[in-house]
């Protein structure tokens, strides 16, 4: 009797042990991952643009209209995204693959997003059930789309927009500012304290003292399109021409090609970029930079220093002027695009 016992139990082991090496050639399944709440304000983008991903929480929108997110307990694996899911505001399509993604190291951007139910990538599975989704509804914000922002040290901003539209920044929420001053879209604006914002339109130019708006500036045919103060009380704004703000009065110093991005040091030191022209200010005049950057559209500056200045494009590098030439820093997109701004903290932070 016992040995009979003996033979079941020992061929019931070699059955698991059979059992165990079959399993063990299956493809490695992710564990699924519960979903916390969210609550997620409209993000900027066209339709269908963007896609995030960072650590183990993933989500993407369809401009204005349907946005899904997803989770993975582990963060370590093949994300694959794939769907013609479309509603009468948004749509994604395509897809999107992330590997081998390690937990809290990776973020990117992509043109697609949805989850498949299964999909085997290599050695790597992962699984999505319709539990594990969730469906945000991106509403278009009441003001629009916002162009630009400009926060102070001291933690005020203001952002401008379409339609005129100025949120004011104080440091625990944003309030409109828009007051009807103008129709028309507000494509920069910058400041020197919470009394000292300036903002322009295409051929205007808009001051706020802290209490309303006022008009500084008008004329044809400017297309501003960025503005730059100085707590001294001088700026400069760009477009087909270069305006100077010195003793209370605007005046023309450069007419020309369309520039997009301007950025000054001092009263004596800055730079403005634009559609194939790179212009430098020596404290009296604007003289145009003979060596042409390889890409035609300069799309936004910044400068730390006179010897430190950094220029976003329309291509796949930005450009660093050391004080002496300018040398190419690539930039890797998940997909072409142009860089349309920035902002250095330092030369190697930004």
């Amino acid at each position: 009797m016992r040995r009979r016992v003996a033979l079941i139990a020992f061929k019931l082991m070699a059955v698991l042990l059979v059992v165990a090496f079959f399993l063990s050639l299956l493809p490695e399944r992710q564990a699924q991952a519960a979903w916390p709440h969210l609550n997620i304000s409209p993000t900027s983008g066209p339709p269908g643009t963007e896609v995030s991903y960072s650590g183990s929480i993933g989500y993407a929108r369809g401009g204005v209209g349907i946005g899904i997110r997803w989770a993975s307990s582990s963060g370590v694996g093949y994300k694959t995204i794939d769907t013609t899911h479309t509603d009468n505001q948004g749509n994604f399509s395509g897809i999107f693959i992330v590997p081998n993604v390690p937990l809290g190291q990776y973020r990117v951007e992509a043109v697609s997003f949805a989850t498949m139910p299964a999909t085997y990538l290599g050695s790597r599975y992962f699984s999505v059930k319709q539990e594990s989704e969730e469906t945000l509804i991106f509403k278009r914000p009441e003001y629009g789309v916002l162009f630009d922002v400009h926060v102070l040290s001291t933690g005020e901003g203001l952002a401008v927009g379409e339609s005129g539209t100025a949120l004011y920044y104080d440091g625990r929420g944003w309030t409109r500012v828009w007051h009807k001053f103008t129709s028309y879209n507000l494509w920069a604006v910058h400041g020197t304290s919470p009394e000292d914002f300036w903002a322009v339109s295409s051929n205007a130019i808009y001051h706020y003292d802290g209490h309303g708006w006022r008009l500084s500036a008008s004329g044809d045919g400017w297309r501003l399109r960025d503005i730059c103060m100085l707590p001294s009380g001088e700026g400069w704004a760009v477009g087909k021409v270069i305006l100077h703000y010195k003793n209370g009065s605007w005046n023309t110093e450069y007419t020309g090609k369309q520039l997009y991005s301007i950025d000054m040091l001092s009263a004596t030191e800055g730079w403005a970029v634009g559609q194939n022209v790179l212009l430098h200010w020596n404290g009296s005049s604007w003289v145009e930079i003979e060596e042409v950057l390889p890409v035609a559209e300069h799309m936004a500056v910044d400068a730390v220093s006179a010897n430190d200045v950094w220029v976003a494009t329309a291509g796949t590098a930005m450009y660093h002027y050391d004080g002496q030439s300018w040398q190419p820093v690539p930039v890797h997109l998940a997909q072409p695009g142009i860089i349309r701004s920035i902002d250095m903290v330092s030369s190697q932070v930004g």
